[in-house]
Parts: C-alpha cells; sequence; structure tokens
C-alpha cells in the first residue's frame, strides 16, 4: 500500500519519495519535473514560483541537481529491458555527494517500474533511510509492479490532470489524422508520421482507436 494519494495542490512536499503513475509517459515525467520543481524552488511563498533559477533551471530540464535515471541504451542504440542494480547502486551512492546549487536533490526514475527485483531491492534501502535532503521520484504506468515494500515508503501523486490534456492533443492528433485520411492525402499522412513520430503509445493507441470508431460511423 502506498502511504496516501496525492494530486494538485495538495501536495505539500515533506517526504522523501513519491511515485507518480499515469499510461501517459509525458504525464508522468511532466509531473515529476513539477515535483522537482516545487521541491527546489527558492521561494518563501506559493512552491513552485516558476520564477526563481532554480524553477527556471528545473522547467528547462538542466538543472544540475534533478538527475534522471532511465534503462541505458547499448553500443547498438537499443534500449534494455530493464533499469539495472548498479544503476540503483550508482544512484545511492550519489545521493550522499552535497547539491551543486541548489539546497536539496532530486532523483527522477523513469519507468521505475522496469526496475527488476535486484534493483527494486537496492532502491529499498535508500528509500528506507534517505540522505537529508533527498527526494527519489518514481514514474510507473503501472505501480503493481514494483514490490509491495518499495510501494510503502512512497506516496502515490495522481496525473488525472495531465492526463484529461493530453486526451485533448491525442483528440486534435486524431482528427487531423482521420481528416488526411479521407482526404486520402498520402503526402500528407506521410508528413503527420514524421511529425508526429516521437508520440508515447497511449496517443498512438488513442489515434489508431479514434481513427477505428470513426471508420465504423461512416
Amino acid at each position: 500500500e502506498m502511504t496516501s494519494s496525492l494530486v494538485g495542490s495538495e501536495m505539500c512536499i515533506r517526504d522523501s519519495a513519491y511515485i507518480v503513475s499515469s499510461a501517459s509517459e509525458n504525464a508522468r515525467m511532466g509531473k515529476a519535473f513539477y515535483l522537482a520543481e516545487k521541491m527546489l524552488c527558492q521561494s518563501e511563498g506559493e512552491r513552485p514560483c516558476g520564477v526563481c533559477r532554480d524553477c527556471r533551471k528545473v522547467k528547462a530540464r538542466v538543472h544540475p541537481d534533478v538527475a534522471v535515471v532511465e534503462r541505458i541504451t547499448d553500443d547498438k542504440g537499443k534500449q534494455k529491458k530493464e533499469i539495472l542494480v548498479d544503476q540503483v547502486r550508482a544512484m545511492g551512492a550519489d545521493a550522499y555527494v552535497l547539491p551543486n546549487e541548489a539546497a536539496e536533490k532530486v532523483y527522477i526514475i523513469k519507468d521505475a517500474d522496469t526496475m527488476n527485483e535486484q534493483a527494486q531491492n537496492a532502491a529499498l534501502k535508500i528509500l528506507e533511510e534517505p540522505p537529508k535532503g533527498v527526494h527519489f521520484i518514481l514514474c510507473v504506468s503501472n505501480p503493481e509492479r514494483l514490490l509491495v515494500t518499495v510501494r510503502s515508503r512512497c506516496v502515490l501523486v495522481s496525473c488525472a490532470g495531465e492526463e484529461d490534456a493530453e486526451d485533448e492533443n491525442a483528440a486534435a492528433m486524431a482528427d487531423e489524422f482521420i481528416a488526411l485520411e479521407r482526404k486520402g492525402d498520402t503526402p500528407g499522412l506521410t508528413a503527420w508520421c514524421f511529425a508526429h513520430e516521437t508520440l508515447d503509445a497511449r496517443s498512438v493507441s488513442y489515434t489508431h482507436l479514434r481513427a477505428h470508431e470513426t471508420r465504423r460511423h461512416l
């Protein structure tokens, strides 16, 4: 069980470990960086302020005290299926190094649910006794893939609002795709595919489903 579930303005950064769960990679990573902004913001008022040096660097994803841990890519450019235990141990060792610029540090584990059991057990040791001023954000598509012991150390953060926005964007792209398909505009469809080649699986699936449903009603 997660210790609690937070959403939007309810979030108050007191804990050291969070799980951000969403089917959309864009939504969960966006929420993770928003949390990182909130954690490192220099403002004494509402956080994140969005204007201080730390907020601006986190938003631009260039802050030296926000590290992203993700599956490594081999020399052939193929991404490994799992986050390895050595990566988690390296993160744990680095967590004890003082921040470069901010007062605290943040580690975002992208696709944390791809950590194998050995890696998750290594992560658990860090989450049980985190260094002071260090936060960990585990981004997952399915929190059930994490060990119960890992989940019990984290606060679950909702991405409901971000997913709604993602669906609106996906709907607009799907409508554009359908219009090109109806016209039989092969060059336009080719250009559309190139322009959206970095879409995440959620958006691609949504586009295909919307196109399929439209065909059924024609």
